[in-house]
This record gives structure tokens, sequence and C-alpha cells, in this order.
């Protein structure tokens, strides 16, 4: 199979993105088991906080972590087929989404004087789906030639 304009970066891209998409997943699933923990009932009892935000932004995690996971080996896969191109795009924008969320999510949850790393944090967030959108659309414009 020939190499396509975004091919490559495809692959790095979904390398990464298994990866990291992985190691949310773990450290998602730890922590929720951590929520009912003593030290964090105590932590949300004096911020007056319940748990519902935490299980939902969890959960939210995980599945943003298993999208990156998906997405990831899909790009890894299928980062030559130029047919695939537009389906890659789509799944960049719903990478991109997740990271808009869990940061509005954590905007909403992280007291004011904590907020400082949340817009560098969400811009490093989106590096990753903009490169993968940016491969995707070298491989759509290689297929309308």
């Amino acid at each position: 199979m020939t190499e396509t304009p975004g091919g490559k970066i495809l692959k790095i891209v979904g390398i990464i993105m298994m990866v990291f998409g992985a190691i949310a997943f773990v450290v998602g699933i730890w922590n929720l088991t951590q929520i009912g923990s003593p030290l964090v009932r105590m932590g949300l009892s004096m911020l007056g906080m319940s748990a519902a935000p935490l299980v939902i932004s969890g959960i939210i995690g995980l599945l943003s972590a298993a999208f990156s996971i998906f997405a990831g080996l899909t790009a890894f896969k299928s980062c030559e087929d130029l047919d695939k191109a537009e389906t890659l795009k789509m799944y960049g924008i719903v990478a991109a989404g997740f990271v808009v969320v869990n940061m509005i999510l954590a905007f909403i949850m992280v007291p004011a004087g904590f907020r400082g790393a949340l817009i560098p944090n969400t811009i490093i967030g989106l590096i990753l789906p903009a490169l993968y959108i940016f491969g995707a659309m070298k491989n759509i414009e290689a297929k309308g030639k």
C-alpha cells in the first residue's frame, strides 16, 4: 500500500492516543474506586459537595479514555486508507469534544483558586485531536485528487 499524505501523522498520533488512553483508563478506574474512601468523603464534606459530580466526571473520563484507545487504534490501522479519512476526521472532532467537556466539568468542580492550570491543560489536550484531524484532512485532500 502506498503512503498517504496524512498516514504517518495519523499512525504516530494513533499510537500516542492509545498509550495515553490506556493510562487514563487505568487511572480513571482507580479514581472511581477511591470516591468512597474516608479521606475523599472527608474532603467532600469539608467542601460541602456530594460524590455525584466526581462519579459523573469519572465516568465521562473513562468514556473519553476508552474513545481515545478506540480512535488511536482505528487511526493506526486505517492511516493509509483514504476511504476512512472522513470517519477519522469525525473521530478527531469527537476526541476534541471530550477534551472540552472534561475542561468544562473541571471548571465547574475545581475551586476558583485552583483553576489556573485548566486553560493550558485544555490547550495541550487539544493538540493530539488537532493533529489527528490534520492527518485525516490531508488524506481527504489526497482522496479528492
